[in-house]
């Protein structure tokens, strides 16, 4: 019973913008702010970095989810730039491309958060909520678009882990073959790739579990607030 007023709750908070609107600020708000946070420790430009800022304050003014996902866009346009900078050139990284990933970091960044996305889901059941069901993401056929949610804030770490691998050789072309179809990573990639995955998946997870927590948890006091107000109409008061 206790899961199924969540996702009345849910539902109602996603079909309605007024309603999504300030929780898909936060969570863009916070996404940012890790983005500033890794583009720091990797002594990223300052002009990047105040632009990001900039992208932070726009924000807390945006009155719809249309223009946040304008503001968010940018912020994320910048951070591959500065990505692309940090990358060693021969690995052909220009953009974020997915369908098919044209080279290595594409490859790894496509396959990393396709497999967050799953425990996105996993945890998004485990706290009573329809994966289905996103804020910031609407509605699509085939999408989990609360899984999608979730894994947002977590989005700048992936991306700053993708790089590192590469930076620090773990991974490198030799690993990957590339095809009229794209870019793939071969076997011996796959054995490195998954053995270091799976040493980080826990932190990942623990991460995830909070966010769809609190969402819970927002979910709550909503049913509460509504209650009470029930109890003052009944009342009189």
């Amino acid at each position: 019973q206790r899961q199924a007023a969540r996702r009345v709750l849910q539902y109602r908070i996603a079909s309605n913008e007024v309603n999504a609107l300030p929780l898909a600020k936060r969570l863009v708000r916070h996404k940012l702010a890790a983005t500033r946070r890794c583009l720091r420790r990797r002594n990223a430009d300052k002009d990047r970095l105040a632009s990001l800022g900039a992208c932070q304050q726009a924000v807390k003014e945006c009155s719809s989810l249309q223009q946040l996902r304008g503001i968010e866009g940018n912020a994320q346009r910048e951070t591959f730039k500065c990505w692309r900078e940090q990358l060693p050139a021969q690995l052909g990284f220009n953009r974020r491309e997915r369908r098919p990933p044209p080279d290595p970091v594409n490859v790894i960044l496509s396959l990393s958060f396709t497999l967050l996305y799953q425990e996105a889901s996993r945890q998004s059941l485990v706290h009573g909520l329809d994966p289905w069901l996103g804020i910031y993401h609407q509605l699509t056929p085939g999408r989990l678009s609360l899984a999608c949610d979730l894994i947002e804030p977590l989005r700048p770490a992936i991306e700053a882990w993708v790089v590192q691998l590469f930076c620090d050789g773990e991974l490198d072309k030799r690993h990957f073959s590339t095809s009229g179809q794209g870019c793939r990573l071969g076997k011996h990639g796959r054995e490195i790739y998954y053995r270091l995955w799976h040493d980080r998946l826990p932190r990942w997870t623990r991460h995830l579990s909070a966010y769809a927590a609190l969402f819970a948890r927002h979910l709550e006091q909503m049913a509460a607030s509504s209650q009470d107000g029930a109890n003052a109409w009944n009342t009189g008061t």
